[in-house]
């Protein structure tokens, strides 16, 4: 994991916090700015259906994959018992 990057990547994509909406049945995710949508949202061409996501948050969110969540915790857990010893 590449922790450099990953600050990068979060820097360049929709800020936060991020929430999920839905209506008529439509999901969608929301950044900070308030545009319904503004991260990920359903998307129709001609003949398929298809999702909108900007190739930051698109990145982000591959970066931001649960083994570099999990790695994160735990140099923080390692992190606060160092911190504990003194």
């Amino acid at each position: 994991m590449d922790i450099e990057k990953l600050k990068t990547l979060a820097l360049a994509a929709s800020r936060g916090p991020w929430e999920w909406r839905t209506s008529n049945s439509v999901l969608r995710l929301s950044g900070a700015d308030g545009k319904d949508g503004g991260v990920i949202r359903a998307a129709m061409h001609a003949h398929w259906p298809d999702i909108a996501c900007s190739q930051e948050d698109q990145a982000y969110i591959a970066a931001a994959n649960p083994a570099a969540v999990l790695e994160l915790i735990v140099k923080v857990a390692q992190l606060e018992c160092l911190k504990a010893d003194y």
